[in-house]
């Protein structure tokens, strides 16, 4: 290269002209040198931390939402209780949600995890087949996320039963109406799987489907019409007649805590009705009936159901879970002593 500017031209070409001919500021790791000079040339990557501050970020929001469901639930329970809120009522009922298995109560914040623990209150093993196959044919995410729930083996959910309809409650009413409906034969599956339906399955439905139907739109509150037990007298049998049969299998037994429990609410024109001339039919139309009474009549009739409950001395958790429900029923406020 003979021309008076080569000099000029291998610089351009074999320098650092070449790497630099688009570059409007010098190169970054010269940039960076300036700023920190004892920087090791390494450019550290921030989206792993980024992205797992997003996810702590996530985990604190879920873990908030959580607590948030379960003060519902806490203040929820405690305003059904007479009188006003009292404080140790609140911390008794957080120290019972503690004592929840924590993947159930993950699970009841969830509108699918609510539906496989609650239909989970009420599995037979027994029939596993026959229940799996109308999950499949009804809502397969349901049968996978129920599935889960058999296979952890929870125990003794019974007691815990209307503290964990409580606490899903809030997940069930956010089903929409053709949700709620595939739920709603789901669970009258596996009710009536063995032809009959107890006294505990029929307390526990009417606490969860009462609350989300009316929610829903799907069920009206009746008005008040009798103002009288007169007008309610054989509803009045059937109904404590069977809760004597529940708390005795001796007929004679029965019959007395009957008697006992027509004296205390002055209902002396009340027979008592053998076993054999109650079934669940007559019970649904007699609770139906009942629940249509005046305020007055509710709370005296109230009373003989806790009275009658209470005969033996001991409250089953059937006991317990019955008399929510016709607390709800009647809208009678529930004594403390009936807790979750």
């Amino acid at each position: 290269m003979q021309a008076p500017t080569a000099e000029t031209y291998s610089h351009f070409y074999f320098a650092e002209g070449i790497s630099s001919f688009w570059a409007t500021h010098p190169p970054l790791q010269e940039r960076i040198k300036k700023i920190e000079p004892w920087w090791n040339g390494e450019i550290p990557d921030y989206s792993k931390s980024k992205s797992s501050d997003q996810e702590e970020i996530k985990d604190k929001k879920k873990e908030k939402e959580k607590k948030q469901h379960i003060a519902q639930g806490v203040i929820a329970t405690s305003m059904m209780h007479i009188g006003e809120v009292r404080e140790e009522e609140v911390e008794h009922v957080q120290s019972d949600i503690k004592s929840l298995d924590s993947k159930i109560l993950n699970r009841l914040n969830d509108p699918l995890g609510a539906q496989a623990v609650i239909l989970f209150l009420f599995y037979d093993a027994k029939y596993k087949k026959e229940l799996f196959a109308i999950l499949q044919e009804e809502n397969r995410y349901l049968l996978l996320e129920f599935a889960n729930v058999v296979r952890e083996q929870h125990v003794a959910l019974e007691k815990q039963s209307a503290l964990i309809v409580s606490l899903g409650l809030n997940a069930l009413k956010s089903l929409s109406i053709e949700q709620y409906q595939h739920f709603k034969t789901i669970l009258a599956t596996f009710i009536e799987i063995d032809n009959n339906i107890s006294l505990f399955e029929w307390s526990l439905q009417y606490i969860i489907q009462r609350p989300v139907e009316i929610h829903l739109g799907l069920r009206n509150v009746p008005k008040s019409g009798h103002n009288h037990l007169g007008a309610i007298k054989s509803e009045l049998e059937t109904l404590f007649s069977m809760l004597a049969q529940a708390q005795y299998d001796d007929e004679v037994e029965a019959k007395k805590a009957f008697d006992k429990t027509k004296k205390a609410i002055y209902a002396g024109a009340l027979e008592y009705r053998p076993r054999e001339q109650i079934n669940h039919n007559l019970f649904i139309k007699s609770i139906q009936a009942i629940e249509a009474v005046k305020p007055g009549v509710a709370e005296r009739i109230f009373e003989g159901v806790l009275y009658i409950v209470k005969i033996d001395g001991e409250v089953s958790a059937t006991e317990n879970t019955f008399v929510h429900a016709i607390a709800q029923l009647m809208q009678v406020p529930l004594p403390r002593e009936f807790k979750l």
